[in-house]
C-alpha cells in the first residue's frame, strides 16, 4: 500500500465564518471612530471649537478703551512695519504709550500693513494666535500627562472659557495672546531640552522666552514655573525629599548642595526676567488714573480677588471690562479667602508627593497671577481682570482635568462606565462653559455695547463713565454725555480725562466760558497728560468763537508745539489770517492742513477760495 494519500477536498466555508469574519474586520465607523481618537484629531476638535467660538469677532469693531490711543491714533501703528516704527517700539522705551512690548506693537504694526484701518483683520490675526495657542496647550499636556484625554480636556477648556474673551476679543490685548504662543514654545522647548539635552532645544527656549517677555512680561515668573516642572513631570528634584525630617541620609546641606546645578542652570533665565522688568517699570507710562491705595486695600484685595479667580473659573458671569475696588476692604470675604487659599496649599502639602500634579497646577495658577495680583503704584489700579487669567488657569485645567480622572478611578471600579461618566462631566462642563462665551462676547461687537455691559455689572467705576460719556459725545448724545462725566468727576474728583471731556460737551453746546475753564482745569492737574494738544485746541477755538482771536491764536500754537501735526488747528490759524486780511498767512496755513490731512475737505475747501481770492488780485 502506498504511503501516498490523497488530499481530501477543502469545504466551504460556512455562513457562520462569513459571519465571524465579518464581525472581526472593523467597518467604516469604528474606524472613523479610531481616527477621531488620534492624537492629531482631538488637538484639531479643541482647535476647531476655539474658531467656532471666536471667529464671529472678525465682524467686531475697534473699542473705545485703549483702541483708540494705542492703534487708531497711534501713528506708528498705522503707519505700518517701517524702520522709524521699528526704532520707536525697541528704542524709545518712555514712548508715553505703554510699557515696552516692542514684539506686540510689531504685531499689530503688520496687522496695519495687511489690514489698514479693518478691525475685522485684526481681530483675525488674535483668534488665528489663540487658536494656535489652544494646538501648543495640547501638545504640553500630552507630554506632561501622557495622557491624550486629559491633554484634550485642559486645551478645549483654555480654548473656550469665558475670562479668555477679553485676551483674544480685545486688540489692544494682542499681547495676551503673542506672550502666551511664544511661553508655550518656550515651555516645549524646555521639556525636550530637560529630557534630550539637545541644544537646539535649548536654543529654541531661549529665543521664545525673549520674545514672549518681548510681548508681555507675563513670564517673568517662569524660573519659578520651571522648578515646578522639574518635580513633576521631569523628576529631576523633590521638595519633599530636601524638606524631609532628619533621619538617615545625607544632612539637609548636602542635600541643597546637590540642588544647586538645576538652579544654576536658571541663572540665564532668571536673568532675562530681571531685565524685562527693568524694561517694564522704567518704560511705563507714569500714570493711568489718579487711583490712591493704601498697603491694606492693596494687599487684602489681592487675597479677595483670588478667590474671585478660583469662583469664576467655576461659575464665569457677570463679566465687565473692569472691575471696581471694595473700599474699605470688606471683612468676612477676605477671612474667606485667605483661608481658602490656606487650605489649598496645606491640602498640596499632604497629598503633593502622592499626586505631583497638585503641586503643578497650583503653582501655575498661582505663579501666573502673581504679577497682576496685587495692583501696582503705577499703571491703572484694577482689583482683577479677565485677560489676567489667560496664562495661570492653564494650571488651574490641569488640576481639574487629573482630579476629575482621580475621583472617578476611586468612585467607578468598571473602566468603560468610568470613561463614560467622565466623558458626559467633560460635554457638561464645556457646554457650560460655551453657552456663558457665546452670550459674554456679543457685548464685545463695538465700544457701545461693552461699555454699556461693564456699567451694568460694575456700576461706580469713575473711568467707565467718563469713557461712555465719550463715547456718547461722539454719538452727540451730548445731554446723557454730560451726565456720565459728572458721574466720573462726583466720584473722582479732578480726575483730568473727565475735565478735559466735560469741556467738549461744553464746547458742542455753546458753552464756552465754562468749557474753557474745565479745559484749563484738566490741563492744570496734569500739564503733560496725553490729551494736552486737545485740550489746548479746545481753549484756543472757544476764544475763537467768543471773538478773542490774539489769545485763541496763541493756544492754537501753543496744541502745535504739543502735537505738530494737527490739522485742524492750521485749518483755524488760517480761518484767523483770514479775518485779519492777511491771505498769504491764510493760505499757509490752509496749506499745511491739507498736507498733513489730504482728506480734509473743509481745509481743502478754504485753501481754494484763498487761492482764488489772491489770484484776483487781493492781499
Amino acid at each position: 500500500m502506498s504511503r501516498k494519500q490523497t488530499a481530501s477536498p477543502k469545504k466551504p466555508p460556512s455562513l457562520s465564518a462569513h459571519v465571524h469574519a465579518h464581525a472581526q474586520a472593523p467597518g467604516l465607523g469604528a474606524r472613523l471612530l479610531k481616527a477621531l481618537e488620534s492624537p492629531a484629531a482631538l488637538c484639531l476638535i479643541a482647535v476647531a471649537a476655539a474658531l467656532a467660538l471666536y471667529w464671529r469677532s472678525t465682524g467686531f469693531e475697534f473699542i473705545d478703551l485703549d483702541d483708540t490711543f494705542h492703534i487708531l491714533q497711534n501713528p506708528h501703528v498705522t503707519g505700518g512695519l517701517t524702520w522709524e516704527a521699528v526704532r520707536w517700539a525697541f528704542v524709545d522705551l518712555r514712548n508715553t504709550v505703554d510699557y515696552w512690548h516692542p514684539v506686540s506693537w510689531l504685531s499689530l504694526m503688520l496687522d496695519a500693513n495687511l489690514y489698514g484701518l479693518w478691525a475685522g483683520g485684526y481681530h483675525a490675526t488674535s483668534v488665528i494666535l489663540h487658536a494656535l495657542n489652544v494646538a501648543l496647550v495640547f501638545r504640553l499636556m500630552r507630554r506632561i500627562t501622557a495622557d491624550k484625554w486629559s491633554a484634550f480636556a485642559v486645551a478645549v477648556f483654555f480654548a473656550v472659557h469665558p475670562l479668555h474673551l477679553e485676551s483674544v476679543v480685545w486688540i489692544t490685548e494682542r499681547k495676551d495672546v503673542l506672550f502666551m504662543f511664544w511661553g508655550l514654545l518656550a515651555l516645549n522647548s524646555y521639556l525636550t531640552w530637560a529630557r534630550d539635552r539637545s541644544r537646539t532645544a535649548l536654543a529654541a527656549f531661549s529665543c521664545c522666552y525673549a520674545l514672549s517677555l518681548m510681548s508681555k512680561p507675563v513670564l517673568v515668573v517662569l524660573p519659578g514655573l520651571l522648578l515646578l516642572l522639574d518635580y513633576w513631570p521631569l523628576n529631576r528634584w523633590s521638595p519633599f525629599e530636601l524638606f524631609r525630617p532628619a533621619g538617615p541620609g545625607p544632612a539637609f546641606r548636602d542635600r541643597l548642595r546637590a540642588l544647586w546645578p538645576l538652579l544654576r542652570e536658571k541663572l540665564p533665565v532668571l536673568g532675562l526676567a530681571m531685565l524685562s522688568t527693568l524694561a517694564t517699570v522704567n518704560s511705563h507710562v507714569n500714570a493711568h488714573d489718579m487711583l490712591t491705595l493704601d498697603s491694606a486695600t492693596r494687599y487684602g484685595t489681592a487675597f479677595i480677588s483670588l478667590a474671585k479667580y478660583a469662583w469664576k473659573f467655576f461659575v464665569p458671569t457677570n463679566l465687565a471690562i473692569i472691575y471696581t475696588f471694595q473700599t474699605p476692604v470688606p471683612l468676612w470675604p477676605l477671612v474667606v479667602s485667605v483661608a481658602g487659599l490656606v487650605a489649598a496649599l496645606l491640602f498640596c502639602a499632604w497629598k503633593g508627593q502622592r499626586f505631583p500634579w497638585l503641586i503643578l497646577g497650583l503653582g501655575w495658577f498661582l505663579l501666573g497671577l502673581l504679577t497682576t495680583i496685587v495692583t501696582p503704584k503705577i499703571g491703572m489700579h484694577v482689583p482683577m481682570a479677565d485677560r489676567f487669567t489667560y496664562f495661570p488657569y492653564v494650571g488651574a485645567y490641569l488640576v481639574l482635568v487629573l482630579g476629575a480622572r482621580e475621583i472617578a478611578a476611586r468612585l467607578i471600579a468598571d473602566r468603560q462606565k468610568r470613561a463614560v461618566a467622565l466623558a458626559a462631566c467633560l460635554l457638561a462642563l464645556f457646554g457650560w462653559y460655551w453657552s456663558q462665551a457665546s452670550y459674554a462676547i456679543e457685548f464685545w461687537r463695538n465700544e457701545y455695547t461693552i461699555y454699556e455691559r461693564a456699567i451694568d455689572v460694575s456700576p461706580g467705576q469713575y473711568i467707565l463713565y467718563n469713557n461712555y460719556a465719550k463715547i456718547l459725545v461722539d454719538r452727540l448724545d451730548l445731554a446723557r454725555a454730560e451726565t456720565y462725566a459728572l458721574k466720573s468727576l462726583a466720584l473722582q474728583p479732578g480726575f483730568n480725562l473727565a475735565l478735559g471731556n466735560l469741556g467738549n460737551i461744553y464746547m458742542g453746546t455753546g458753552r464756552f466760558e465754562q468749557a474753557i475753564t474745565m479745559f484749563r482745569q484738566a490741563l492744570a492737574i496734569d500739564p503733560a497728560y496725553a490729551f494736552r494738544a486737545s485740550d489746548l485746541y479746545g481753549i484756543a477755538y472757544c476764544l475763537a468763537q467768543l471773538g478773542r482771536y490774539d489769545e485763541a491764536e496763541q493756544s492754537y500754537l501753543q496744541a502745535l508745539e504739543t502735537q505738530p501735526k494737527y490739522p485742524q488747528a492750521h485749518n483755524d490759524l488760517g480761518n484767523i489770517a483770514l479775518l485779519r486780511g492777511n491771505l498769504r498767512r491764510a493760505e499757509e496755513q490752509y496749506a499745511q492742513a491739507v498736507d498733513q490731512a489730504p482728506d480734509y475737505q473743509v481745509a481743502r475747501e478754504n485753501l481754494e477760495r484763498v487761492r482764488r481770492m489772491l489770484a484776483g488780485g487781493r492781499q
